[in-house]
């Protein structure tokens, strides 16, 4: 679901600087990145799935090099 994404990808913005290169690998081989799982929006349904979505990718977009 989209808002465990953007937790964890808001915990690693964090903490990234503070680990080393073997768990930053791990922690970037695990996270879900947005573009791999995007709900869609109900049809005719304002959600805020679609809002946590977006959150999660542009977090996501800021956090890559």
């Amino acid at each position: 679901m989209p808002w465990s994404m953007y937790h964890w990808l808001e915990t690693y913005a964090l903490l990234r600087d503070e680990l080393g290169d073997e768990r930053r690998f791990r922690w970037e081989d695990g996270l879900p990145w947005p573009t791999t799982a995007s709900p869609r929006p109900a049809a005719g349904r304002v959600h805020n799935i679609p809002t946590w979505d977006g959150m999660a990718t542009f977090r996501w977009a800021n956090l890559r090099p």
